[in-house]
């Protein structure tokens, strides 16, 4: 059944690799005009070139930076815009720097999508990702973007390095009317956060009433789910009493819930707090032989138990520059027994006698468990192997109930 549950799940996967992390969206094109639909969003870490788009009526195109002007991801708030722009190819690691001996800037110019951190009438702030590294740009009045230059050269008259930090220079400019900006620009590091910081107070100082656009620190990316699978899950007693001395069947167990992926901002998204909330069922019996020196006597034991459970799991993420990404993850488990099916203990004596009660005496309605895992996302599915080991439903300290589990999830995130 597991392996039937396996190639089930990883058919899903592979016919949905075709589709992927479509997320609302609006296009302007270059006459003006806008396209309601979907854009098929990865939190990108690099700048996307293109973008897979499909309308409102099924149409599916890409395009590029020259094809449109600009496009806005409606759950992430993000807008995307398109500008000739010169870019600083020089090398930010200064160890390449010094091995090729670059001893002037090397930049190139093309048309590509801008992020858009700050839009107002007098100043804009864009980032762009490439895989040297984060390029800052600002622009005034609507004018063409200018980069913030911070970079490393070799000199070849004294065989060292040259740190070139211009940004400080184009900011102490751009900020003149503004001294209270002005003062943290010599110590400030070129970082986004750090130059949108002293962006945003030049806005204030020059133009209090203006209310800029200011795009917000995503700390956390939250995605929705629906959870899908099996658990294989095996029983055993230890301790006092008859159940101990009984070989426990195992049980197979759909499970079947929702789930709130929790991801650090797009620069840490690595890391991930994900919760889920399932439904279990618990079930196993077993035939106990007990012989005394009066008389014999068989014990049929029938346990069926149904859970809803919270799963929290801290997840890594491994980064592959593709949309396969593996990931492990471990947490705990918190499981809430809301439904007794079965709880019976039946015997049956050698003298004819029938005796009827309980298998466990008032369950325990929590179960405490670890779990640990294995999987890989792909676009919006994943699929995940894992273990998980729990305390059970026995309520005595003299009798425990060690449940074991290997389980197969599916997830598809929305």
């Amino acid at each position: 059944m597991i392996k039937n549950v396996l190639t089930g799940c990883l058919l899903i996967s592979m016919s949905a690799m075709s589709q992927s992390g479509f997320v609302p969206a609006i296009i302007v094109n270059n006459t003006g005009d806008s396209l309601h639909g979907k854009v098929n969003y990865h939190d990108w870490k690099k700048t996307p070139a293109s973008i897979d788009f499909i309308s409102f009526t099924n149409e599916k195109r890409n395009f590029n930076a020259s094809s449109i002007r600009s496009f806005y991801i409606l759950p992430t708030q993000e807008r995307y815009e398109s500008f000739i722009v010169d870019i600083d190819m020089t090398p930010a690691d200064y160890v390449k720097v010094v091995a090729a001996r670059i001893l002037n800037p090397l930049s190139e110019q093309k048309q590509v999508f801008l992020l858009q951190i700050i839009k107002s009438t007098s100043l804009n702030f864009y980032v762009f990702k490439d895989h040297n590294k984060s390029h800052l740009y600002y622009s005034k009045d609507d004018g063409r973007p200018v980069e913030l230059i911070d970079q490393y050269l070799f000199v070849e008259e004294s065989e060292s390095l040259r740190h070139n930090e211009t940004y400080k220079q184009q900011l102490t400019s751009l900020a003149a009317s503004c001294p209270e900006a002005v003062q943290k620009i010599n110590n400030l590091s070129y970082s986004e956060d750090k130059v949108k910081k002293v962006m945003v107070q030049y806005l204030q100082c020059v133009n209090p009433v203006e209310v800029a656009e200011i795009k917000k620190d995503n700390s956390f990316f939250m995605r929705f789910g629906i959870v899908a699978g099996a658990m294989y899950n095996h029983f055993k007693f230890k301790g006092n009493g008859p159940l101990p001395k009984g070989s426990f069947s195992s049980n197979l167990s759909p499970v079947i819930g929702v789930s709130l992926d929790l991801a650090l901002s797009r620069n840490h998204s690595r890391w991930h707090i994900v919760n889920e909330i399932i439904y279990k069922k618990y079930a196993t019996g077993s035939r106990i032989f007990t012989h005394t020196f009066m008389y014999d006597y068989t014990t049929d034991v029938n346990i069926s138990f149904s859970y809803l459970q919270l799963n929290t799991l801290l997840r890594y993420v491994f980064e592959t520059g593709s949309s396969v990404k593996p990931y492990i993850n471990a947490g705990m488990g918190n499981g809430y027994l809301f439904s007794v099916n079965k709880n019976t203990s039946h015997e049956t004596y050698t003298t004819g006698n029938e005796k009827n009660y309980p298998a466990i005496d008032i369950p325990e309605k929590y179960e405490r468990s670890l779990i640990a895992g294995a999987g890989i996302n792909i676009l919006n599915m994943q699929l995940e192997a894992r273990y998980a080991g729990g305390n059970g439903f026995s309520p005595f300290v003299k009798l425990k109930s060690k449940i074991s589990s290997q389980q197969l999830i599916f997830t598809y995130r929305f």
